[in-house]
């Protein structure tokens, strides 16, 4: 009897850690607690492997509402303004007319898969709104087999299209200008010859600037070593353009590339660039800013913004 009751005990704690245990299993792991972020849906899986699909199937089929403190926005479904087989349109851009919001001009590196290989600039133009859109994947501004993509485009305050652009047959940043909405174009204006990197445009459209109807062209000057970012401008609608002038000097083991350009309200032009680390596998492990007050004659630069 004195052995039973010293089994007792035993037998109590046995059954409370046992049945602690089982309780225990029970309980999701530390591990498997799904995130609390917000925007995680623990009920929705993916299946591995995943198999990428290069057919383009529109993301969103249904005009969407989004209400906001300024009012209701509809956002209306994703469609291609120039559907085109056997071809790929990357890169692409748009920018609308400074005066008429309802003209806008979008292009893309417009590239022919099949067959010998063609690349041009893409031509896409609405004049309502982004509601209807024509043009083509071909830039007609000869020569038409001299026009290598990066487009960057911008519309001056006379609604002229301005055009900018690597070559193809011959290296260098050319432009070329329409009166027309993008009928008919230019012949390339050289304003680089050599190696050139992406370029983008922009157009100074504030009445009050004094620079007002001047547009820039930025982009990286590969013809020369540990590239800077170059810039020119036009004053008369793109049928001349200003000597390429470069912006800043690369800060040493680097190369500046990846710039962009905006004009501010009374003509300052801001340029903004990516600086890639030579010795790092290219990190672009700061950023350049710089400023001009003179229409883009000089500029105050900041390498390491």
């Amino acid at each position: 009897m004195k052995k039973l009751f010293l089994l007792i005990p035993v037998f109590c704690i046995g059954a409370f850690l046992f049945m602690g245990q089982k309780s225990e299993d029970n309980q999701p792991e530390k591990w498997n607690t799904p995130q609390q972020t917000g925007i995680y849906d623990p009920s929705n899986t993916t299946s591995a492997p995943f198999l990428q699909s290069y057919d383009y199937v529109a993301p969103n089929t249904a005009t969407k509402y989004i209400s906001d403190p300024n009012g209701i926005y509809a956002v209306n479904p994703n469609f291609r303004v120039l559907p085109r087989t056997n071809s790929s349109q990357s890169e692409v851009i748009i920018t609308r007319h400074p005066l008429n919001p309802l003209i806008m001009f979008g292009s893309s590196n417009a590239v022919n898969n099949v067959g010998s290989l063609f690349i041009s600039e893409g031509v896409y133009v609405t004049t309502n709104g982004g509601v209807n859109w024509f043009g083509s994947d071909t830039l007609n501004g000869s020569p038409i087999g001299n026009h290598g993509g990066d487009p960057g485009p911008t519309i001056d305050k006379n609604g002229t299209i301005i055009m900018t652009h690597l070559g193809y047959t011959t290296s260098g940043m050319f432009a070329n200008y329409s009166t027309n909405n993008g009928a008919t174009w230019s012949a390339n204006f050289t304003i680089a010859s050599g190696s050139q990197d992406k370029n983008f445009a922009a157009t100074d459209d504030a009445p009050s600037s004094p620079y007002y109807g001047r547009s820039y062209v930025v982009w990286s000057l590969f013809s020369v070593g540990s590239p800077p970012i170059a810039v020119s401008y036009t004053t008369n609608g793109g049928v001349s353009w200003s000597g390429a002038a470069q912006i800043n000097t690369s800060v040493a083991g680097h190369y500046s590339q990846g710039c962009d350009i905006r004009v501010g309200p009374n003509g300052e032009v801001y340029v903004v660039w990516a600086a890639p680390n030579t010795s790092a596998a290219n990190v672009e492990d700061f950023a350049g800013f710089a400023k001009s007050t003179n229409g883009g004659v000089t500029w105050t630069v900041t390498n390491n913004a």
